[in-house]
């Protein structure tokens, strides 16, 4: 009976913790070699917009949104993971939408009838490059990579911080969670 009970308590907590709820962002390295960041700002070209100056081609990077995404917060997450990865730009970017779906950690375990919601997500990626010769990009792309975009670092830490108070929500619920199934475990002790 205690064995049934930890077992139900344990999937059950998984309930607290909540996917496909957040924006998220991924850099996927091309050449496995680490480059310290050198710019404030990344640029940005869209599909058919290449620059004309020589790059070295140093990663992928994607953000998929959530529910209520915009193309604005995509770029945004763009930018951040290509500049936390050495990059002066962005190429080739393009958006596009896929499934995604919402629910909780374990939610189609403890009902096998439960369907979750699934949306169309705005999706966003590109080639994250390094300009090879910095010293002789145009004085206008040099000023415009060397401010540094507050609006780019404002949203991102909100973004942080919403995440932290999900995954401290999450922990919240997950802890009361524990102690219900500890006093049901000490009750049913008491029970035999």
């Amino acid at each position: 009976m205690v064995i049934m009970v930890l077992v139900a308590f344990v999937v059950t907590s998984g309930c607290a913790m909540r996917v496909g709820h957040h924006n998220r962002a991924s850099y996927t390295s091309l050449n496995n070699i680490t480059y310290e960041s050198r710019s404030e700002n990344v640029l940005a070209f869209y599909e058919g917009s290449p620059p004309t100056e020589p790059y070295i081609q140093l990663g992928i990077v994607e953000a998929e949104g959530n529910k209520y995404a915009s193309n604005d917060q995509m770029l945004n997450y763009l930018k951040y993971e290509a500049l936390q990865n050495g990059a002066d730009a962005i190429i080739n970017v393009k958006k596009y939408y896929k499934g995604r779906e919402t629910g909780t950690a374990f939610d189609t375990i403890v009902d096998k009838n439960h369907k979750r919601e699934v949306y169309e997500s705005l999706v966003m990626e590109g080639l994250a490059i390094r300009f090879k010769d910095y010293g002789s990009l145009p004085t206008e792309t040099k000023d415009y990579l060397s401010k540094k975009d507050e609006s780019l670092y404002e949203f991102i830490e909100s973004e942080k911080q919403e995440k932290k108070e999900n995954v401290e929500s999450d922990l919240s619920e997950t802890i009361l969670i524990w102690l219900i199934a500890a006093f049901a475990v000490a009750h049913c002790k008491n029970c035999n």
